[in-house]
């Protein structure tokens, strides 16, 4: 019986992972713009070649608070905040390692 009881919790908690889920895939979209326009405008160190490869690598490592705080600049606007805060993901061992990777495959070094 007490098993029973515990299938309506389970259910709510698999409905709030699949919304919180959704919910983080819709900031990745205006979160990815905001990456290209920052790498391309405000990061000079990358290369342009490498503007979207740098992008995708910033939101695909990027912790969710960061992909929010990216996706709420593309209202608030670009600024070197935002830079700091892509440099700061692709400085780190799961982006620098994309980033290397996505250079590699153009046949780039960085």
């Amino acid at each position: 019986m007490k098993r029973l009881a515990l299938i309506p919790l389970f259910l709510v908690m698999a409905a709030c992972v699949q919304v919180q889920t959704a919910t983080n895939e819709a900031a990745r979209v205006p979160a990815k713009r905001v990456a290209i326009e920052t790498v391309f405008t405000l990061i000079p160190e990358i290369p342009k070649e490498l503007t979207e490869a740098a992008a995708n690598c910033a939101i695909e490592t990027a912790t969710v608070d960061e992909v929010n705080a990216l996706a709420g600049d593309a209202i608030a606007g670009v600024d070197t905040g935002t830079a700091q805060t892509i440099r700061s993901i692709l400085v780190r061992p799961a982006g620098a390692n994309c980033l290397s990777a996505a250079a590699a495959s153009l046949g780039m070094t960085i």
